[in-house]
C-alpha cells in the first residue's frame, strides 16, 4: 500500500485526476450495478412470483371448470331415462339389446364431451356398460365396494368422489386418470339403483391447463390426496428436485425460488379445491430475460455516461495542468540560473494569480541579482585591491633590502641599474591602471623582478623559459607569476646547497592554459604543504596570489602545488582562456 500510495503521489496532475476519478467512477458503477441488480433481483422476483401464482390460480380454476364441467355431464347422463330405465330393472344387463342401448348412449356422451376418456356404469347386480377410446379397464363392482373409499361414496349419497385411476380399483398401463365416482340413484325413489365412473386421462389434463399458452415454460405436477403423482414433470427427475418438492408440499398458495444446480425455478403450490396439489416449476431464467435486457440497457447507460464524464474529467485536467506544466517547465529553467517570466494566457482564477505572483516573484529576483551582482562586483573590486596593495608593498619591501644590502657594500652601478630596472618594473606592472595584462607583459615583469635579484643573489639560480606562442597574448590578472617566481627563490633555491634552476613556462590546453614555475630547491615536507593549500601559511606572496585568482576567476582556477623535501616545488595553475 505504501509503494502504490507513493506511485499514486508521484503521478503528474494529469494522469492523477483520471487515476482518481477512474477509480471512482468504477466503484460508483460497480455499486450501481449491484444494487440495482438486487433491488430489480427483489422487485422482478416478488413480481414474477405473484404473477406466477395467478396463472397457478388460473390453471386451478381451468381445472376445476373441467371437472365441474364434467359432473354436471354426468348429471344428465345419470338422468337420462336410457339408463334409468337398464339399473332400474334387475337383471336386464344381460339382456344383449339393452347391453348394446346403453353403450351407444355412453358412447354419444363421450364424443358430446372431448375431455372424458371413458365411462364405466354398473347396475346393483354388478352387471357393467362401458364405452372407452383407450384401452380397456379391468374394473368391477365387487373392486369398488372392497375399496377403502367405498363407504365415504356411500356418504355421498350421490356427488361424485374423485380418485386417481379409480381409486385403485384399475391398473394403468401408459397413462394415469382422473376417475369421478358416484352412485346412481333412482330418480323417482331416490335409492341407489347403480354406479357411475367416468375417467379424464392425463393427456387431456395436460392440455387443458396449457390451453391458454405456456409462455415461460412451466411444467406441472398435479398430485392426489396421497401425494401420489398424477401429472409427472420432466424436472422432478433431476437430482435436488424431489426435496424441494417435498419440502414445497408443506406449505400452501405461495411461491419461492429454488436453485438446482445453477439453475434457478419459481415453485408454486397451490391446494386445489377437491384436495388435489397442483405444483408449477418455471424456469427463472426463462422470466430474467426481459430483465436481463434491461440490465444490459441499464449498464449501457452507464458505461456512455462514464465514458462522458472521464472525457469531461480528461479535458478539465488537461485545462487545469496544462498552465501549470508550464509554469513548471518555467521553474525549471531557475534550476539552470534562467529566471525567465512564463507566457500564458489565463483568467482571472488561481492559476492565472500563481502566474501573475510568479512573474512578480521572477522580477523581484532579478532585480535583487543585479542588486548583488553589483555589489558583488564592487565588492572583489574592493578585495582584489587590497591583496594588490598586498603583494606590491611585499615586493617593494624585498627589493629596497636588495639596494640596501648593495648601497653598503658600495657597488653605487649596481644600484643604478637595480633601481632603473625598479622603475621600469613598476610602470609594466601598473599597466595604466588596467587590472588585466597580457602572458606576454607578465613576463616582462617576470624579467625586470629577475634582473633586480641577480644583483643580490649572484649565480645563486638560474631561469629558463618555455612559453607556447599561443598563450602570449591571452590575459591574466596582472602580478600572478611574479609571486610564484619569487616565492620559488626565496623559499626554494635560497635553502638549497649550490645553485638552483627555475623553470618557467605556459601550455596550451584548448579551453584552457597552464601556467607552471617549478624548482629544483629545498622543498617541503606534506604538513607544509597541506598547510600552504588550506591557506594557513603566513607568507603574503603566494597566499595573496591564491586568493586573488580564487575572486577573478570565481572558482574557475585551479591551483596545485606539489613538493618533496630535497627535490624541489612545482606549482601549477590552470586558468581558462581569455584574449582581449
Amino acid at each position: 500500500m505504501r509503494r502504490l500510495k507513493k506511485w499514486f503521489m508521484d503521478l503528474k496532475i494529469t494522469p492523477k485526476i483520471i487515476v482518481y476519478y477512474s477509480i471512482m467512477i468504477i466503484i460508483f458503477m460497480v455499486l450501481s450495478v449491484v444494487v440495482y441488480k438486487q433491488l430489480n433481483y427483489s422487485t422482478v422476483t416478488k413480481k414474477v412470483g405473484q404473477m406466477l401464482m395467478e396463472t397457478v390460480k388460473t390453471v386451478d380454476a381451468n381445472l376445476n371448470f373441467l371437472i365441474e364441467t364434467t359432473s354436471n355431464q354426468e348429471k344428465v347422463l345419470l338422468s337420462s331415462k336410457t339408463l334409468q330405465s337398464a339399473l332400474s330393472q334387475n337383471n336386464k344387463g344381460n339382456d344383449p339389446l339393452i347391453q348394446r342401448q346403453v353403450e351407444n348412449y355412453l358412447e354419444e356422451s363421450m364424443n358430446f364431451n372431448e375431455v372424458i376418456s371413458s365411462i364405466y356404469v354398473f347396475d346393483n347386480e354388478g352387471h357393467k356398460y362401458y364405452a372407452d377410446n383407450a384401452s380397456f379397464k379391468a374394473v368391477s363392482l365387487t373392486k369398488i365396494k372392497e375399496a377403502p373409499w367405498y363407504d365415504e361414496l356411500v356418504r355421498l349419497n350421490g356427488s361424485y368422489l374423485l380418485k386417481m385411476n379409480g381409486g385403485g380399483t384399475f391398473d394403468n398401463q401408459d397413462m394415469n386418470y382422473i376417475s369421478m365416482i358416484r352412485i346412481i340413484n333412482n330418480i323417482d325413489t331416490q335409492k341407489p339403483i347403480g354406479y357411475l365412473m367416468v375417467n379424464i386421462s392425463a393427456d387431456t389434463i395436460n392440455k387443458y391447463l396449457n390451453k391458454d399458452g405456456n409462455t415461460y415454460n412451466t411444467q406441472y405436477i398435479l398430485k392426489d390426496e396421497n401425494n401420489n403423482d398424477f401429472l409427472h414433470s420432466s424436472l422432478a427427475e433431476e437430482q435436488g428436485f424431489a426435496v424441494i418438492i417435498d419440502d414445497v408440499l408443506d406449505k400452501e398458495d405461495q411461491s419461492e425460488i429454488k436453485k438446482v444446480g445453477n439453475k434457478q425455478y419459481i415453485v408454486s403450490n397451490l391446494r386445489t379445491e377437491f384436495d388435489w396439489k397442483l405444483i408449477a416449476i418455471t424456469p427463472f431464467n426463462e422470466l430474467s430475460t426481459q430483465d436481463q435486457t434491461y440490465t444490459i440497457i441499464f449498464i449501457i447507460t452507464l458505461l456512455v455516461n462514464g465514458v462522458l464524464l472521464m472525457c469531461g474529467i480528461i479535458f478539465t485536467s488537461v485545462l487545469i495542468s496544462k498552465p501549470i506544466q508550464k509554469l513548471v517547465n518555467a521553474m525549471k529553467t531557475v534550476e539552470r540560473g534562467v529566471f525567465q517570466e512564463v507566457s500564458i494566457k489565463t483568467g482571472n482564477d488561481e492559476i492565472g494569480r500563481l502566474k501573475n505572483v510568479y512573474n512578480m516573484m521572477i522580477r523581484e529576483i532579478q532585480l535583487l541579482f543585479d542588486n548583488v551582482v553589483q555589489e558583488q562586483a564592487a565588492k572583489r573590486k574592493m578585495e582584489l585591491e587590497a591583496l594588490q596593495n598586498q603583494v606590491k608593498p611585499h615586493f617593494l619591501y624585498n627589493t629596497f633590502d636588495a639596494i640596501s644590502s648593495l648601497a653598503v657594500s658600495g657597488n653605487h652601478e649596481d644600484v643604478y641599474t637595480i633601481v632603473k630596472a625598479l622603475g621600469k618594473f613598476y610602470r609594466s606592472s601598473l599597466n595604466q591602471g588596467n587590472e588585466e595584462i597580457t602572458i606576454r607583459q607578465e613576463l616582462d615583469i617576470v624579467q625586470q623582478y629577475l634582473t633586480i635579484l641577480k644583483y643580490r643573489y649572484g649565480d645563486k639560480f638560474t631561469v629558463t623559459t618555455r612559453f607556447d606562442e599561443r598563450t602570449l597574448d591571452c590575459t591574466i590578472p596582472r602580478l600572478v607569476l611574479q609571486p610564484l617566481v619569487e616565492n620559488a627563490i626565496n623559499h626554494g633555491v635560497r635553502a638549497k646547497d649550490g645553485p638552483g634552476l627555475i623553470t618557467v613556462q605556459s601550455l596550451f590546453c584548448g579551453d584552457s592554459i597552464q601556467l607552471i614555475v617549478e624548482d629544483d630547491g629545498a622543498g617541503m615536507n606534506k604538513e607544509r604543504l597541506i598547510q600552504i593549500q588550506r591557506g594557513l601559511t603566513d607568507g603574503v606572496g603566494l597566499k595573496a596570489t591564491i586568493e586573488r585568482l580564487g575572486i577573478y576567476y570565481n572558482a574557475r582556477a585551479d591551483f596545485q602545488i606539489e613538493s618533496r623535501i630535497g627535490y624541489g616545488t612545482k606549482i601549477t595553475l590552470t586558468i581558462p582562456v581569455q584574449k582581449g
